[in-house]
């Protein structure tokens, strides 16, 4: 594999993993539809609290990989680029706000926000 192949897998890992919470958190506001039409989904099954917290576990997981190439040298593109920490750093401050969000209250209204 050649970096440029590594640095691919590893944004593509990401992006699964952005993918995978965005809809682990999309089902906590789907509960009473999927309910209704037998829908097995973590919320359904566990509860919306335990959606949430896997939810925002993988999110911190993002808030940790996101920078990395900043400070590991798998593209030297990125490698200690300030502008890239700086937009990099937009949705890190995102993923934490929303973090905060689904761990305080899990209604339909706010784990669609």
């Amino acid at each position: 594999m050649t970096d440029y192949s590594i640095f691919r897998l590893f944004f593509a890992v990401i992006t699964f993993i952005v993918g995978l919470a965005f809809e682990i958190m999309i089902d906590i506001a789907d509960i009473p539809g999927d309910r209704r039409f037998g829908v097995r989904t973590l919320a359904v099954c566990r509860s919306g609290s335990s959606a949430a917290k896997l939810s925002a576990a993988l999110y911190a997981g993002i808030m940790l990989l996101d920078p990395l190439p900043f400070f590991v040298n798998m593209d030297p593109r990125l490698f200690r680029d300030w502008l890239f920490l700086a937009l990099i750093l937009v949705p890190v401050l995102s993923y934490l706000f929303l973090c905060r969000v689904l761990l305080r209250d899990q209604s339909e209204k706010k784990s669609l926000t």
